[in-house]
């Protein structure tokens, strides 16, 4: 179940499923079965590498920072989901947790592009991560907006 909770949030809106105000206020095990499912592999595939971070934890100073800010997100999650009403992790709420967490990885890989060196697996690995990530956020800032703000 923890892996379903990981990245639902960026397509709701797109797939026309659901009304966008009625996708904020979802649980993600009531979205699951909705979406369609190209958005189940996009969220499997997210998961993969944002995951893959530890692989990498010790590849230069970024290594460190992804992994922690990454990472630190599922512990979030999982914290909300165990110790707190399931109802509470919507998918609004997913979509904050991922706008507070990964903006800062899209930041400092959309910095750093320069000095990747591209043909290592490390410097893959961030290119695809930082794209997927900065693909997600794109959904992820109109979802936590409409779930704050209304």
């Amino acid at each position: 179940m923890q892996i379903r909770l990981l990245f639902l949030c960026i397509c709701l809106f797109a797939t026309g499923n659901v009304d966008a105000a009625v996708a904020n206020e979802l649980t993600i095990s009531d979205a699951w079965p909705i979406l369609p499912a190209w958005v189940k592999i996009w969220s499997v595939w997210l998961f993969i590498v944002t995951l893959l971070s530890v692989v990498f934890i010790k590849q230069k100073p970024h290594g460190k920072w992804i992994a922690a800010l990454l990472l630190s997100m599922f512990v979030v999650i999982i914290v909300i989901s165990q110790f707190f009403d399931p109802d509470v992790l919507t998918i609004g709420l997913l979509s904050v947790l991922h706008v507070v967490f990964w903006t800062p990885v899209v930041i400092l890989l959309t910095r750093s592009v320069n000095e990747l060196e591209h043909k290592t697996l490390f410097g893959a690995w961030s290119i695809v991560l930082m794209i997927s990530l900065w693909i997600s956020l794109l959904f992820d800032y109109q979802a936590a907006a409409k779930w704050l703000f209304g």
